[in-house]
């Protein structure tokens, strides 16, 4: 495997966990209104999807739980 081969691979396997962690961070109770506007802030970058390159099957999935995530937060709200 080359070098770019597993950055590729690093950086995949950190936007797979990234949903993971803005929900949790975003959910937290103990969160400030600001903390979670920063976390919503994110959440929103994601559910854009990227600029530079065409979208993969990661950034659709990650799309998906973005939007049921922030209906979660939002009705709870």
């Amino acid at each position: 495997m080359s070098d770019d081969d597993e950055v590729r691979k690093l950086l995949r396997e950190a936007l797979a966990g990234m949903a993971v962690t803005i929900e949790s961070g975003l959910l937290d109770p103990k969160a400030s209104a600001t903390s979670r506007l920063k976390w919503v802030e994110l959440w929103l970058r994601v559910f854009r999807g990227p600029v530079d390159r065409p979208a993969t099957d990661l950034d659709l999935e990650n799309k998906r739980k973005v939007a049921g995530t922030l209906r979660e937060v939002v009705s709870s709200a």
